[in-house]
């Protein structure tokens, strides 16, 4: 287990750091690229809905779950914990996934389009 939390520790921060360059060139010998810009603002839009979406649902989980387990008998608290390490595995793909979205928005206003 502690394995896995690191190595999706240390993903979020490849993911986090995956914005900063240190290129440098020649910049005046390079073309400006033809950018679609409404491909690029409609999939900024969608993802940050999801983000939204998702989020929300992962605060409303882990409220219900919490008072559940608040309230619950101690056999019942071992069957929340049994549920909890799943959704806590599902939380942090939610925001790989998301995050590797937003790093493929970040992109595709930079590239070319044809």
């Amino acid at each position: 287990m502690k394995k896995i939390v690191k190595t999706s520790i240390i993903f979020m921060l490849i993911i986090v750091m995956a914005n900063i360059s240190y290129a440098s060139g020649i910049i005046d010998q390079i073309e400006e690229p033809k950018i679609n810009q409404e491909l690029a603002n409609m999939l900024g839009g969608v993802i940050g809905v999801i983000q939204i979406v998702g989020t929300g649902v992962a605060v409303g989980a882990s409220i219900y779950l919490g008072i559940k387990y608040i309230l619950s008998s101690t056999e019942e608290k071992a069957d929340i914990k049994k549920k909890l390490v799943p959704f806590v595995i599902g939380v942090i793909i939610f925001y790989g996934a998301t995050g590797i979205l937003q790093i493929i928005a970040n992109f595709s206003t930079i590239f070319p389009t044809r």
